[in-house]
């Protein structure tokens, strides 16, 4: 079975990237990483400290954009029976997401 991907990964592939697939992959998860950082918004109008707000939303749509849909390979952990496997990409994404999410709050 072949995955038709989400919807707005076929927008973009269609409309936008013009079947370019690498560019519309870019384009969907920093449409991600747009609204993740819009989900903060909270925060700048609270605090004020809009600088920090976009130089750490930068951040964000561009470690989702550019990291999160690469096979940067895995880590595999042996627990007793039973093993885990953890993604590099996942692991580098959601930290630096994390670290981003910190410095809005902090700062």
């Amino acid at each position: 079975m072949k995955d038709e991907g989400s919807t707005l990964g076929r927008f973009f592939y269609w409309k936008i990237c013009k079947q370019n697939h690498r560019l519309a992959d870019i384009c969907t998860r920093g449409t991600i990483g747009l609204l993740l950082t819009l989900n903060m918004l909270s925060i700048p109008l609270l605090k004020g400290n809009w600088l920090v707000y976009i130089l750490a939303g930068l951040g964000i749509i561009l470690t989702e954009a550019l990291v999160s849909w690469r096979a940067l390979g895995q880590i595999v952990v042996n627990m007793g029976k039973k093993t885990v496997y953890l993604l590099w990409s996942d692991i580098i994404n959601y930290g630096l997401i994390g670290a981003m999410f910190y410095i809005m709050i902090k700062f």
